[in-house]
């Protein structure tokens, strides 16, 4: 939840070992741009193209996610 707020994103309340939010563009295209930096995250969804689902994982993958979504996000 925190890297997405960070960003100006605001995540939908969850009570599942995920995140789901609406990261304000093709959700598929930002997937192709995370797993080329090796980041796996799950695309857009029928009729919600700009919303990107993040499973939770160990602490360490989290802080990864964390730094290259941030990068990816705002290049």
């Amino acid at each position: 939840n925190e890297t997405f707020r960070r960003n100006g994103i605001e995540p939908l309340p969850s009570q599942a070992n995920f995140v789901f939010a609406d990261i304000g563009r093709n959700a598929t295209e930002f997937q192709k741009q995370m797993a080329s930096r090796n980041i796996l995250i799950r695309g857009s969804f029928d009729h919600h193209p700009n919303y990107s689902r993040v499973s939770m994982g160990k602490l360490e993958d989290l802080e990864v996610f964390d730094r290259v979504f941030t990068e990816v996000y705002n290049s």
